[in-house]
């Protein structure tokens, strides 16, 4: 299920061409927004892919790439919140919360990012995986995984979803920059060989 849908067409490497990116500026409060119709045929197994290239580097204040919350507030977000100023983290309230060491500067640089959950599996770093343009990361300046069989609601039947901001008390922190070929996989851990693969300069 891709989430965005635009003529534009952007570079991501080699000759290799994604279509359909947005631009998303923080001074527009640009966003999108839906709410889930259908129940998810997984509360506990899913997985989500996309690019993005940032545009506002250094931020005083975190950006958000997506978020979902009915009562729960989950989503990944880049920049200021703490200690992870630049770094990717992946948070649901108190139930998951990850962020990298890697630091993500380069405004010119596209990156493509899947979290893939799965709370049934036995051991606790492969209930969430992250990887980063091909690579799963290992290395968290913060990891906490989710409990064996942890429920979540984030594509839930009513559940509201927004690109490029947050909900639950934190709205109004807008990603700028752009994002493409965003996927939520319903009821599956995958990897990235799923969405990608290496040409032969190694990108």
């Amino acid at each position: 299920m891709s989430l965005l849908q635009n003529s534009n067409a952007i570079s991501a490497g080699g000759d290799y061409e994604i279509t359909d990116s947005l631009r998303f500026r923080s001074s527009a409060s640009a966003y999108l927004s839906t709410t889930a119709s259908t129940a998810p045929t997984s509360n506990t197994t899913g997985t989500f892919s996309f690019w993005f290239k940032r545009s506002a580097v250094n931020s005083t204040t975190e950006q958000w790439l997506f978020s979902s919350s009915i009562t729960n507030r989950m989503g990944c977000y880049i920049g200021y919140t703490g200690a992870s100023a630049d770094q990717i983290a992946l948070e649901y309230f108190n139930a998951l919360y990850l962020v990298t060491n890697q630091v993500f500067r380069d405004p010119s640089a596209w990156y493509h990012v899947i979290f893939a959950i799965d709370s049934t599996q036995a051991t606790s770093s492969d209930r969430a995986k992250m990887y980063v343009n091909g690579v799963q990361v290992t290395s968290f300046s913060y990891a906490a995984y989710p409990a064996q069989n942890a429920v979540f609601d984030w594509m839930a039947n009513g559940q509201l979803c927004r690109i490029g901001d947050c909900f639950t008390g934190y709205t109004g922190r807008y990603y700028d920059g752009y994002m493409t070929e965003f996927h939520y996989i319903d009821g599956q851990q995958l990897d990235a060989d799923d969405f990608g693969e290496t040409n032969d300069d190694g990108v």
